[in-house]
């Protein structure tokens, strides 16, 4: 595989978790009194919250892209087969809780009893939840790298 292809595919593996750590403290930063250990995400985006709007229009839009350019990418660098290719496309749904985190801004604290934006995310992040899940279970079958690895080649590198 060319050399650069791999590096940018690293990069946007980079890209998306320093995005996803930069939104939840930046999120958690502009909205007062929010923990995101005890609280929903989607709480971020609650439709009467300040800075709902900027959080539903690049948040979780981008952060859905990212995952997604990143779910597309990954498996090139690696062996998915059988159980595992099963478990890949399992874990391409969870770009789809993002986006629709967006799309139907729950209302303020997350009530059981809500409007229908309240109600639209909770059937779509169980599901997504389930199948997250479930792929991650079935990663577990995926081959060992053959050939070139660089923690394979850095641990068998003799210490001076």
């Amino acid at each position: 595989m060319n050399n650069a292809i791999a590096h940018v595919r690293l990069g946007l593996a980079l890209a998306t978790i320093a995005f996803c750590l930069a939104f939840h403290a930046v999120g958690a930063g502009i909205k007062p009194g929010h923990f995101s250990v005890l609280q929903f995400i989607s709480e971020l985006n609650a439709s009467v919250s300040s800075h709902a709007l900027p959080l539903a229009l690049f948040g979780f839009p981008l952060l859905g892209l990212l995952l997604a350019a990143f779910m597309i990418a990954a498996p090139l660098l690696v062996q998915i087969r059988r159980g595992s290719r099963a478990g890949w496309w399992l874990l391409r749904s969870q770009p789809i809780a993002f986006v629709s985190v967006a799309a139907f801004p729950c209302d303020l604290g997350c009530p059981i009893d809500g409007s229908f934006n309240q109600t639209m995310p909770g059937p779509c992040g169980v599901a997504t939840c389930f199948a997250g899940a479930l792929g991650l279970f079935l990663l577990l079958f995926t081959p060992p790298l053959q050939g070139q690895h660089p923690c394979r080649d850095m641990s068998a590198q003799p210490t001076s």
